[in-house]
C-alpha cells in the first residue's frame, strides 16, 4: 500500500443536529486529525462542532437517532455518562497515547512520583492541577486500583476544612485526615515509580521449568485439599508466628504489622478471614516507617510460613525453577503488575531451600 499509515482509534458519537442523530463512529488519528463522516478535521474544529451540537455525547430527549442499517428509535429520559469537555479531553489523550507520550492521568502519576522528592506547596498544587486536568470519566484510580473512587488524591489536593475535591458537599477534611492522606499517597508512589517490568533476561538465565503463576481469588467451596500452588499465596490460611504473635495467614500478619496503633495490629490481626483484615485494614495509619521496613518484613514472614510448613514448603521447590509471578488486587509494588515482590522472594526462598537440603 502506497502512503504513510496513521494509526487511529475509534469512539461512538452522535452526528447530526435538529432533533435527528445518527450513531456514528468517529476516529482520532496519530497526527490529531478526526473523522466523523465528513473531511478530516482538526481538534480545534471539533471543539467548535461539538459547541454547536452537531457532533454530541448526549442526544437531547426527543430527538429522532438512528444506527445505519440496524434500527431507528426515539430518545427519551437520556442520562449521558460523559459531556463535551470530557470527550475532546478523551481524544486529546487518545492522540498522546498514539504518539507514545504520557496522557493526562500518566502526567498526573509523574507529579505524584516528583512530590517525593519535592513535598512543597508547590508541588502539591501541581497535582491538583494534573488532576483536574483528566477528563472526569478517566480518574479512576489514579494513585492505585485499590482507591478506585481516589479518596487519598482527592484528600492530598484538598484544602484542610473544605470538602474532598470532586464534592460539592459532604464531611469537611481534618488535619489528622490530611496527614494521613500525605502518608498514603508518598507511599503509593512507590509503586507508580517502578518500572514496567520487561521480559528480557539475562542470557544465562535458561529454565527448565515453566512459571508457576499464583492468583489471589476467592475459593467459594473452600481451598483445594490437598493444595497446589494457591497455598503460595498470602491468603492462604496457613497460621504463622512471627515478631511474637501469631497470624491466621501472611495477609494478617503484613497489613496487621503495617499499623502504627497496635489496637489497630490486634483488631486486623484477629480479623475472621483475609477480607475482613483488608476491611479491618482500611484506613489505618501506617508506621511512618513502612516502606523501609515492608519488604524485610514479607520476607520474614514467607520464611516462617514455609519453615513451619514443610509441606508449603514442598509445594515451593516442586516448582523447580520456574519464574513465579503472583497476581492480585493487592499494592502493585508486591503483583505482578509491579514490582512483583511475592513472586522474587518466593524465588529467592526456593533456592534458600534447595541448597538447604543439598548433601
Amino acid at each position: 500500500m502506497d502512503g504513510e499509515q496513521i494509526p487511529g482509534r475509534v469512539r461512538p458519537v452522535f452526528v447530526g443536529g435538529d432533533g435527528r442523530y445518527i450513531l456514528m463512529n468517529l476516529a482520532v488519528y496519530a497526527d490529531g486529525a478526526v473523522e466523523c463522516g465528513g473531511p478530516l478535521l482538526t481538534l480545534e474544529e471539533l471543539r467548535t462542532k461539538i459547541a454547536d451540537g452537531s457532533i454530541t455525547v448526549q442526544p437531547s430527549d426527543g430527538a429522532r437517532v438512528s444506527a445505519p442499517a440496524l434500527a431507528e428509535w426515539r430518545a427519551t429520559d437520556v442520562r449521558g455518562y460523559i459531556d463535551a469537555d470530557m470527550l475532546h479531553g478523551e481524544l486529546l489523550d487518545v492522540v498522546e497515547q498514539l504518539n507514545g507520550r504520557p496522557d493526562s492521568k500518566a502526567r498526573c502519576r509523574r507529579l505524584i512520583v516528583a512530590y517525593r522528592a519535592d513535598r512543597s506547596e508547590h508541588a502539591r498544587l501541581a497535582v491538583r492541577a494534573a488532576y483536574l486536568a483528566i477528563p472526569a470519566h478517566r480518574r479512576r484510580a489514579v494513585l492505585s486500583h485499590l482507591d478506585p473512587r481516589n479518596r487519598v488524591l482527592r484528600t492530598f489536593i484538598s484544602e484542610v476544612g473544605q470538602p474532598p475535591a470532586g464534592a460539592d458537599d459532604g464531611p469537611e477534611i481534618t488535619e489528622r485526615q490530611f496527614r494521613d492522606a500525605v502518608a498514603e499517597l508518598v507511599e503509593h508512589s512507590e509503586a507508580l515509580a517502578e518500572p514496567v517490568p520487561s521480559r528480557i533476561v539475562a542470557w544465562d538465565d535458561v529454565r527448565e521449568s515453566p512459571t508457576a503463576a499464583l492468583s489471589q481469588v476467592p475459593y467459594a467451596r473452600g481451598w483445594h485439599d490437598p493444595p497446589g500452588v494457591e497455598a503460595l499465596t498470602p491468603d492462604y490460611p496457613a497460621r504463622i508466628s512471627a515478631f511474637g504473635s501469631s497470624y491466621p495467614s501472611i495477609t494478617h500478619a503484613i497489613l496487621a504489622l503495617a499499623a502504627a496503633d497496635p489496637a489497630d495490629h490486634d483488631r486486623i490481626a484477629r480479623a475472621d478471614g483475609t477480607a475482613a483484615a483488608r476491611a479491618a485494614a482500611k484506613g489505618v495509619t501506617r508506621r511512618a516507617d513502612w516502606h523501609h521496613r515492608r519488604l524485610a518484613v514479607m520476607g520474614v514472614l514467607l520464611r516462617a510460613k514455609l519453615t513451619q510448613h514443610p509441606e508449603l514448603a514442598d509445594i515451593l521447590l516442586a516448582t523447580g525453577d520456574g519464574r513465579i509471578t503472583y497476581s492480585s488486587g493487592d499494592d502493585g509494588f508486591w503483583t505482578a503488575a509491579g514490582a512483583n515482590w511475592i513472586g522474587r522472594l518466593l524465588e529467592t526462598i526456593r533456592s534458600e531451600l534447595a541448597l538447604s537440603r543439598t548433601p
